[in-house]
């Protein structure tokens, strides 16, 4: 009764995008993860059409997830979140439900990489569709992806892994999207996690930005938008109760969006079987 008390009190103190797994590599079968963070943004220019504007913004984001994999070659999970940003209150930003699937292990197969794809359905709060701090698309949303990855071992406990994931979205409304990320993870005794990434995302919408008011944003589903983030990560395995993590991001370009945004994260890892 207290784990089953303390779990759902973890799912509602806090919940958002960054939970969802996208790595070429499935967790353990018949095991659960829960996944919760909180990430901060900020930044202090606009792109617009006509040059960039100065405006301050920021969101803070919040995620709870549940994952779970039946099967050594499928896995769920479930995500919920909440924000607060510069344009809105605090309130339920939206609900994901992820699958993949693992094609190529080199793990635990005898395959020389590791492939997974999968799909992603989000359902929208409409209250944080035009908001410009946010990037959302419509009220409900699919996200088609695929990773590969190569794991390189160089002692028993500490290896290196460089993967990278590729993504289209469509959402009820607008243009569709593109997403992707590269990383490299360095594994050091099976404890120190350190991860260093770069992200883009395209929107293929036919609309500009001309100005940062929330009486007039278009909604990103309906811009020609496009930005670029690099970061790093990094996770302390605390024995077998899990894993925390710390997480810095800093967008270096970046069209009909926030400019020069600085994100930073920290979360937590449980894992747990019965």
């Amino acid at each position: 009764m207290k784990v089953r008390s303390y779990f759902l009190a973890l799912l509602c103190a806090v919940s958002a995008l960054q939970a969802e797994e996208f790595q070429p590599w499935l967790g353990n079968v018949y095991e659960f993860e829960t996944k919760a963070l909180y990430e901060f943004a900020e930044s202090s220019k606009v792109s617009l059409a006509h040059g960039d504007k100065s405006r301050s913004l920021h969101s803070n984001l919040f995620q709870a997830s549940l994952g779970f994999t039946p099967h050594p070659e499928w896995d769920v999970a479930v995500d919920l979140s909440f924000a607060e940003t510069t344009w809105r209150d605090f309130g339920y930003d939206r609900t994901k439900v992820a699958f993949r699937h693992l094609w190529l292990d080199d793990v635990t197969g005898d395959d020389l990489v590791s492939l997974t794809s999968g799909v992603s359905l989000s359902l929208q709060q409409n209250h944080f569709l035009r908001d410009i701090s946010l990037i959302r698309h419509g009220s409900f949303e699919t996200l088609f992806h695929a990773a590969l990855g190569k794991e390189f071992d160089f002692t028993e406990k500490s290896y290196y892994r460089a993967w990278a994931m590729g993504a289209i979205g469509v959402a009820n409304q607008g243009s569709c999207w593109a997403e992707g990320k590269a990383h490299l993870n360095w594994i050091y005794d099976e404890t120190h996690f350190l991860d260093l990434f770069a992200g883009l995302e395209k929107g293929y919408g036919n609309k500009k930005l001309h100005s940062v008011s929330k009486y007039n944003f278009p909604g990103y589903a309906h811009l020609d938008y496009h930005f670029g983030d690099i970061g790093l990560r990094y996770d302390y395995q605390i024995t077998t109760l899990g894993k925390i993590y710390a997480q810095v991001k800093r967008r270096i370009c970046a069209r009909y969006c926030p400019k020069n945004q600085v994100a930073v994260e920290v979360g937590i890892n449980i894992p747990f079987s019965f």
